[in-house]
């Protein structure tokens, strides 16, 4: 007992010895102690996070996911009209239709364009649309708008999407009335897919032309 006692105050007394210089050194070592565990720490909470994330189902940017089966089916589209309250798919592919120049509730005037498609994934599918002179392949103005758009099933065929009643504008319709126009439609999908389709139309107008068109018009 007395022998541990001796030997506790020897090596208390040669740690006081030690002087300032010594707790300096062991309070380098805990500090670097200190940072060491903070970034084992660091590490280990972004390798969970990695962990998670490699454990969640994400779209590949090269091509589709196990979920998605429309790699599997040919690619096809379709570019039709819709009813006068923008309803439904009208077939354009005969080149006979004669769609509407449609009043829009703020002033500017539009087709209604709806589109059929499959073979390209429907979800956040990239649709452009542009109308051109058929005589003069002068571009229909305000030209072409893309939208980027989740298309729905298909209830009329299998395998196949479609959007309803999309806004082709049309800014000059007496200059485009009567006039054969094609409408020419490109699609992308989030995979790089792509395909373009066109039909023609004959648009029918019911307002005055009777009036010379304005600078912006006498081109179209």
């Amino acid at each position: 007992m007395f022998t541990n006692l001796r030997r506790c105050r020897i090596s208390t007394a040669q740690t006081a010895s030690q002087g300032p210089t010594s707790s300096l050194r062991s309070a380098s070592r805990k500090s670097v102690s200190a940072r060491a565990a903070s970034s084992w720490g660091r590490w280990a909470a972004y390798s969970l996070v990695l962990a998670g994330l490699s454990a969640c189902q994400v779209d590949s940017p090269d091509g589709p996911d196990a979920s998605d089966d429309t790699a599997s089916v040919e690619m096809w589209a379709a570019v039709g009209g819709a009813s006068a309250d923008g309803k439904g798919f009208l077939d354009w592919q005969d080149g006979a239709a004669t769609p509407a120049i449609i009043r829009g509730p703020q002033g500017g005037q539009h087709i209604w364009v709806s589109v059929r498609m499959r073979g390209l994934s429907p979800k956040k599918l990239k649709m452009t649309i542009e109308m051109a002179r058929k005589d003069n392949s002068v571009v229909v103005k305000p030209g072409a708008v893309p939208l980027i758009l989740t298309l729905k099933p298909s209830a009329a065929l299998p395998s196949t999407f479609e959007f309803a009643a999309l806004t082709a504008f049309v800014k000059c319709p007496c200059q485009v009335v009567g006039k054969p126009l094609g409408v020419r439609l490109d699609l992308a999908d989030l995979y790089g897919r792509t395909f373009q389709t066109s039909a023609t139309i004959t648009p029918t107008w019911d307002g005055d032309c009777s009036s010379p068109p304005s600078s912006s018009c006498a081109l179209q």
